[in-house]
């Protein structure tokens, strides 16, 4: 704490921007220490991931936001704090003070149900706090761990964010019709993402079709895409997958499709695409997936899980007649 509040009073009133105090044990007597720091700040950049803040530390954010910081904030990253659901009802007070924000991360900040309402609320106060002819600024925001489900609160705010370029929604529980809200919703705003994350949320097969056509508009930016844990199975993985059989030409480097269910059929729609940028395709805890074809046209890109090394040790025995 000592270490805190030199740090505090050496750079009070001084022009920094960013601050990264990420993996220290801050905690709210550490967040207090700094705030000398924020008097009268410009400051863009706040990174506080790991620091075991809690709801009372949100409350000391708040003021630090209040007395200014806010007004210029670009960046501020949260995750894997003890946050809570008290917390975030302090994050959605904080939120709207923030209008210059293009980047937010809130993963891992046990806010539970209530609590990530609380904080999609926040953003919505925070994107219709924009005067009708101003852009809205967001590019990235990373809800990782958040319960979205089908609430529309985050969905509303999407369809004003044209800038976003990053999403990650993982392990959000928005099921089909919460996935359906959140794709439309991004659809309505014109953005184009490089990042779309949608892990564990289990859309289901009948998404597939909704999910294809939304990644053909998609398609000319998206780098990442992340579907692992949504029970797709070779139905849904086709649709999904349709129109990158269509467009060979793409920019898609990583395809997360781990734990879907995958068998022959989801292999030939694999297949049938082109990836020319592709950098990993992971396949783990497919248990009934056909591995040569795969094997063959991706070689090491492609990952099938904890067992690949014995695998390739015994196809290598077995070609040498031990």
């Amino acid at each position: 704490l000592s270490v805190l509040t030199k740090l505090a009073t050496t750079f009070r009133g001084s022009d920094v921007r960013k601050l990264y105090l990420s993996d220290n044990a801050l905690g709210i007597r550490g967040l207090v220490n700094l705030m000398p720091m924020f008097e009268g700040s410009a400051m863009e950049a706040l990174y506080l991931n790991n620091c075991g803040l809690s709801k009372e530390s949100m409350d000391t954010l708040k003021t630090i936001l209040e007395a200014g910081v806010g007004a210029s904030l670009k960046e501020l990253a949260l995750n894997k704090n003890m946050i809570g659901r008290n917390g975030a009802a302090v994050v959605k007070e904080c939120l709207p003070l923030c209008k210059q924000l293009e980047y937010f991360s809130y993963a891992g900040c046990r806010p539970e149900g209530d609590g990530s309402r609380d904080v999609c609320d926040g953003i919505l106060s925070m994107v219709n706090g924009y005067d009708e002819d101003d852009q809205v600024k967001l590019q990235h925001l990373n809800l990782e761990d958040c319960t979205i489900g089908d609430d529309s609160s985050l969905a509303d705010a999407l369809k004003k964010c044209s800038q976003l370029t990053y999403l990650n929604l993982k392990d959000g529980g928005l099921e089909e019709a919460g996935m359906r809200q959140i794709i439309s919703a991004v659809e309505a705003s014109g953005a184009k993402l490089t990042h779309l994350l949608l892990d564990n949320n289990d859309v289901g097969s009948a998404s597939g079709e909704a999910l294809g056509n939304f990644l053909r508009l998609q398609l000319p930016t998206l780098q990442v895409l992340g579907l692992e844990g949504n029970e797709l199975v070779d139905e849904g993985v086709a649709e999904v997958l349709r129109p990158y059989q269509e467009t060979p030409d793409n920019p898609l480097q990583e395809l997360n499709l781990n734990l879907n269910e995958i068998e022959q059929d989801g292999v030939d729609a694999i297949l049938a695409c082109t990836f020319p940028n592709m950098t990993s395709l992971s396949l783990e805890d497919n248990e009934e997936i056909p591995r040569d074809a795969l094997r063959e046209k991706f070689g090491s890109k492609v990952t099938f899980g904890d067992d690949d090394d014995v695998d390739d040790l015994a196809d290598q025995l077995a070609s040498t007649g031990m």
